[in-house]
């Protein structure tokens, strides 16, 4: 029984640290809403050239199912960006069920 018991433990343990980080920076175990900067360029263009932005999102139901395309390639063809200034993403969660991640891509 002990030996269960502590296997069970175990299990259940390692399953939280595994998904520890799949979850992004900083999720709340209810709710979480949370903007964070996906790229900064080293030598960026000026704040004022980044005259288009493009988003571009995807949504998860109980991790099991996502759907959605928020890669920065696309987000550049549909919003005509050349040059990128900075890239933003936006992770928002609810008890784990539903989570939505939205990347924008700021340019000109």
């Amino acid at each position: 029984m002990r030996k269960r018991l502590a296997c069970l433990v175990v299990a259940i343990c390692s399953s939280i640290i595994i998904t520890g980080c799949a979850f992004g920076p900083s999720m709340g175990l209810v709710y979480s809403n949370v903007k964070t900067p996906m790229v900064r360029l080293q030598a960026p263009l000026d704040a004022k050239s980044a005259t288009k932005v493009g988003t571009g999102q995807y949504f998860s139901v109980l991790g099991i199912v996502a759907i959605g395309d928020a890669s920065v390639e696309t987000i550049m063809r549909d919003s005509g960006i050349k040059k990128i200034h900075h890239v933003d993403q936006e992770n928002s969660n609810i008890l784990f069920f539903f989570s939505k991640c939205v990347v924008s891509v700021y340019g000109e």
